[in-house]
């Protein structure tokens, strides 16, 4: 546990500010003249940042997803709503029950989903009105790592496991959410205790604590597949899924792993330094590690950018899709331009 917390609290950093920046000045031609013309000796010239854009969220950020043309930011006690066409929040909506507030966020079957601890239940959004249109119970309060996936008609929420460090060999639950019928229609027991979850419309991916990942059929409703792809992780936001395939952070072996879903092996280790979390596009793996903010080119399997920009160091979230990526320090989020990356 020591060692985690280590980890975290030197890739966490110091948190960024709340205030908007807008399109932060690039240098200009004539200071980039002078520098590359001047005698031996003289300073290079500046690079541009490539956080083109900083959003206050009024909250600590501890969760992010993109979807529904915005981009949602859990945090204590609210959901907040940033819309990528003004890089500015449009929506604040009030996530609390029993003193307990977001336990992450995801978009897809229809909604964008909150899951609460307690009294344990599951809150979706309207992403046209911003509105909570259902409160769906789970059962009972939970506990643990908790992380949520949306895909097609389905919500996942993983939870319940025990040690954060692969220590424990207990166990979790993966409850199925159906939104049609507001309710849970599986509860799956898990050997291996849940970190956190993507799905895709063909399985749902489970990473655990002790390094394994879990695959679920959703047309039978229970784990068919377990692949031990790394060491301990010990983190949330470990794991994404795309056309590229199922890729896992591996903090403490410095590496991305990517797996096959349709082998359900692991295809590549691609050293990335200690990655904690992650997010897949089409043409790209995007993830935050000591290093700074990864690039890595999934057809080729390896690193094609690496950016240490001090305000990427300082992040602790990463989610992207086609129009933008953004990253997260404690109460704000960043907006950033992949052109400007150092290759």
């Amino acid at each position: 546990m020591a060692a985690v917390l280590a980890l975290a609290l030197l890739l966490a950093g110091v948190a960024v500010t709340g205030q908007v920046v807008a399109d932060r000045p690039q240098a200009s031609t004539s200071s980039a003249a002078s520098a590359t013309t001047a005698s031996p000796g003289a300073v290079a010239p500046v690079r541009p940042s490539p956080v083109v854009a900083t959003i206050g969220t009024g909250d600590l950020s501890s969760s992010m997803a993109t979807g529904a043309g915005a981009l949602w930011v859990a945090g204590n006690d609210q959901l907040t709503r940033v819309d990528p066409a003004t890089n500015s929040v449009v929506a604040t909506i009030p996530v609390a029950a029993s003193g307990a507030g977001p336990a992450g966020v995801a978009v897809g079957a229809g909604a964008v989903w909150v899951p609460v601890a307690v009294p344990g239940a599951l809150w979706g959004i309207d992403p046209a009105t911003d509105k909570v249109i259902s409160k769906i119970s789970l059962g009972g309060p939970l506990s643990g790592p908790i992380s949520v996936s949306a895909a097609g008609d389905t919500v996942w929420v993983a939870c319940c496991g025990g040690s954060r460090t692969g220590a424990s060999t207990s166990g979790g639950r993966l409850l199925r959410i159906d939104p049609r019928r507001k309710r849970v229609v599986a509860d799956i027991a898990l050997n291996a205790s849940p970190v956190a979850i993507a799905a895709d419309t063909s399985a749902a991916w489970v990473a655990t604590a002790g390094g394994q990942v879990l695959m679920v059929n959703p047309k039978r409703n229970r784990v068919t597949a377990t692949i031990n792809a790394g060491g301990p992780l010990g983190f949330d936001h470990t794991i994404a899924v795309g056309a590229s395939g199922v890729w896992l952070a591996d903090p403490f072996d410095e590496q991305l792993v990517r797996i096959d879903p349709k082998t359900r092996r692991v295809m590549a280790r691609i050293p990335a330094g200690a990655v904690t979390t992650l997010a897949v596009t089409r043409d790209a793996v995007w993830a935050l590690s000591s290093l700074g903010l990864v690039r890595v080119d999934p057809a080729e399997e390896r690193v094609a950018a690496i950016d240490p920009d001090p305000d990427l160091r300082r992040a602790r979230l990463i989610a992207a899709d086609t129009g933008a990526l953004w990253t997260a320090g404690w109460s704000s989020v960043s907006r950033i331009d992949p052109a400007l990356l150092r290759p």
